[in-house]
């Protein structure tokens, strides 16, 4: 008889620019620039450098975690993330997932894009960025 792994809950999901962590033994994150838009003069626009910050519970064994970067007009995939993760051993403690994403994502006109999450093929959780062309005063 075998037992399923629980589909992990995400508790949090966030956009930032960067994420600093304390030295043991509290190793806490802070995550600074939080945001969910970029401002842009011209379109396309390659995004800076950013991170992808979740914090995830009931998670038992070895996932396949991947992150898809979706442009919600056409449902195009701009990007995917895959890594192998390992969950802790009490299933319920927090567990945090991190993606780096380097400067050059292109994002190809205005409009809101969407980073979906998903653990071994199963749908968890997402957060949105808007792109807005910002108007140039004369």
């Amino acid at each position: 008889m075998s037992i399923e792994k629980p589909i992990p809950s995400v508790l949090a999901m966030l956009l930032c620019d960067v994420i600093l962590t304390d030295i043991a033994p509290t190793s806490k994150k802070t995550l600074v620039g939080i945001f969910d838009r970029f401002w842009t003069d011209q379109l396309p626009v390659a995004a800076p450098g950013f991170v992808l910050y979740a914090k995830l519970t009931d998670m038992a064994g070895q996932y396949q975690m991947r992150v898809d970067v979706v442009n919600l007009h056409d449902e195009q995939r701009l990007a995917s993330f895959t890594v192998s993760v390992e969950s802790p051993a009490d299933r319920l403690q927090p567990f945090e997932f991190v993606v780096r994403f380097p400067p050059g994502l292109k994002f190809d006109g205005p409009g809101a894009y969407e980073f979906q999450l998903y653990a071994d093929e199963a749908f968890i959780g997402r957060c949105v960025v808007n792109v807005e062309k910002k108007e140039v005063l004369q």
